[in-house]
């Protein structure tokens, strides 16, 4: 997903364990948004570079597929992705379809090649669901831009 909004996630990452599955999510990102938020808030992760002498990093698709609290499934391609000797890490930057209601997400990362049109390996995390949005107050555009009529009397402080 591209950056637009020029933001750099400078927190804690999210882990991946290949024995487990697991997504570990460090506490500093256990809130990923308020209701809305769109490209405000990036993850980066960190996972071994081989999986079961695989190099993940090689692989055509990195996706992270996610499912926001009104229950639609999406999956957004991962194109950000860095390594060193024995890792790879890679952005997932959030868009407002995943924060279109506060709730717990749910989120799993997934990893595939492809042959001819064919799936020849993919490997996947277990569902990620520890990360919340938050509900906030949004203007419904239905105020006015009128000003307010100051009582007679009143002075300002």
């Amino acid at each position: 997903m591209a950056n637009h909004s020029g933001i750099i996630d400078s927190g804690e990452l999210f882990q991946i364990i290949p024995s487990t599955r697991k997504i570990v999510v460090p506490q500093s990102h256990k809130i990923i948004g308020t209701v809305n938020s769109h490209n405000s808030e990036q993850l980066t992760f960190k996972c071994p570079l081989l999986i079961d002498g695989h190099n993940v990093s090689n692989c055509d698709k990195h996706w992270v597929v996610w499912e926001n609290v009104t229950g639609r499934k999406e999956r957004d391609l991962i194109t950000d992705i860095t390594t060193d000797d024995n890792y790879m890490y890679f952005k997932w930057t959030v868009s407002s379809d995943v924060t279109v209601a506060s709730g717990f997400i749910k989120f799993a990362i997934l990893f595939e090649d492809i042959m001819n049109g064919q799936t020849i390996y993919s490997w996947g995390t277990t569902t990620c669901n520890e990360c919340q949005v938050l509900e906030t107050l949004a203007y419904d555009g239905t105020g006015s831009d009128e000003p307010i009529e100051v009582p007679e009397g009143y002075i300002k402080p």
